[in-house]
């Protein structure tokens, strides 16, 4: 399956090239005829194999916020909670921030525990060096019973919709703060 785009990006483009293609294919070889199905075939595969897609597609086409919340319906958005102080997550945070390509801090109040960033999105992969658009995230450390919680919000500051691309940025940094604690262990 295509995992290196979204659903919320591939899916789109498969039923468009698929139709495309055979509706060019008709009274031509039989190869393009094979390939529109097999383009076709592959958004099937994608619409069985992706777990929670209906939610996926609806909330990356009408909104353009992600947030984690212990309510979230999609694992991605749930809080983590991790084994240290809340100075200790923090620091982790902002050394996770810093390695991340595209993230850049704004503001780091050790105070308060919470950063703000802003994420650099390149359009479909081009120009990774110079992103096209740019998100704002804020993190909030808090602590918790057991440790510490970090609370994201990634919000694009462009279009109503984002595709999931807030839902990536916040699955990357909390991906970036578990290395970083594994890595202090």
């Amino acid at each position: 399956m295509l995992t290196w785009y979204p659903p919320e990006m591939t899916m789109p483009l498969l039923a468009v090239a698929g139709l495309a293609v055979l509706r060019l294919s008709r009274g031509r070889s039989i190869w393009l005829r094979n390939l529109g199905g097999f383009l076709l075939l592959i958004l099937i595969l994608h619409l069985l194999f992706i777990p929670n897609i209906g939610l996926r597609l609806r909330s990356g086409y009408t909104s353009n916020v992600a947030e984690t919340s212990a309510s979230a319906q999609l694992p991605e958005l749930l809080p983590r909670t991790l084994p240290a102080s809340p100075d200790q997550a923090f620091a982790a945070a902002v050394q996770a921030a810093e390695r991340l390509k595209h993230f850049d801090i704004v503001a780091a109040d050790a105070g308060a525990l919470r950063l703000t960033l802003t994420v650099g999105v390149p359009a479909w992969g081009w120009w990774p060096r110079w992103p096209l658009f740019r998100d704002d995230m804020t993190v909030q450390v808090v602590m918790v019973r057991g440790g510490s919680q970090l609370h994201i919000r990634s919000a694009s500051r462009l279009g109503r919709a984002d595709l999931g691309e807030n839902r990536r940025h916040i699955a990357q940094f909390l991906q970036a703060v578990e290395g970083m604690m594994d890595d202090r262990r």
